[in-house]
């Protein structure tokens, strides 16, 4: 089930950037798993740099998962790391066509997630400097210039195990239409469960963060400024889901009804192709 606060973000995505229709219209799909196919199988090129970004939950793991045993059936979760320590011990003892995933950690909403990103920056044009399969996750969009593919998780159907992407120019981050993935394959298999027990005991090291879980300030911010999330929020520090709404719908009325009802059906054309 797709949430009406998450409908309303992908609405209001629309009216702010113009090339966000492509993905309603241009289905990439089998295009990026093409050119995923000739990158691996190339004599010169053979290895990738991929960037996943998007809400916490939303399948992006499981998306990286399935695309590294797709081509390489050994890949196991010692490829998987949740620290820049982890991706240091990984370069340390990896050698040419070795893949490896970064994924997304507590921290990144924290103070200092920048420098953590700016660090790999650096480690992914090292590991493409060496030829190594490399999938970075993060919970928000930054610029990875060694980056060959730029995918952001826009909506996951937990009954049918399926993801859309929208997948971007990596210069510019431009839409240019969406690729949908199916990982209900690889759910709950030996790697999955795995990845769950390692990120389990390195959460235990954790204190006071909540992981896998949506960031509604994060979410909020998108369409209000810090002193509006402010308002929204009750003596306990929560969220006030109704004003929320409210709030959101009075910037959403601005546009006009015309451009209002048009957005809608487009972003209600999304969902029923994706489910």
């Amino acid at each position: 089930m797709i949430s009406k606060l998450r409908i309303v973000e992908l609405q209001k995505r629309l009216i702010d950037d113009v090339s966000f229709e492509n993905v309603l219209k241009n289905n990439l799909t089998k295009l990026f798993w093409d050119d995923l196919d000739k990158r691996i199988n190339s004599k010169l090129n053979n290895f990738f740099v991929l960037f996943i970004w998007g809400r916490q939950g939303e399948g992006k793991s499981s998306i990286a998962q399935m695309i590294m045993q797709k081509y390489f059936p050994e890949f196991s979760v010692k490829q998987i790391g949740f620290t820049n320590s982890d991706v240091i011990d990984f370069m340390k003892n990896s050698k040419e066509g070795d893949s490896y995933i970064k994924d997304e950690t507590p921290f990144q909403y924290g103070a200092g997630s920048k420098i953590d990103e700016n660090t790999i920056k650096n480690f992914m044009n090292q590991l493409r400097a060496r030829r190594n399969n490399f999938i970075y996750i993060n919970p928000t969009m930054v610029y990875v210039e060694s980056a060959h593919y730029m995918l952001e998780t826009l909506i996951f159907n937990e009954e049918t195990r399926k993801i859309r992407c929208g997948l971007q120019e990596t210069k510019n981050f431009r839409y240019l239409g969406y690729v949908d993935f199916d990982i209900s394959p690889i759910w709950r298999n030996n790697l999955f469960v795995e990845y769950e027990k390692k990120k389990k005991e390195f959460l235990k090291q954790v204190v006071n963060q909540d992981y896998g879980t949506l960031n509604i300030k994060k979410s909020a911010e998108i369409v209000m400024k810090e002193e509006e999330f402010k308002e929204c929020v009750n003596e306990k520090g929560k969220l006030v889901m109704g004003y929320l709404k409210n709030l959101i719908a009075d910037k959403f009325s601005n546009i006009g009804k015309e451009r209002q009802d048009m957005i809608k059906m487009k972003v209600k054309q999304i969902f029923e192709s994706s489910q």
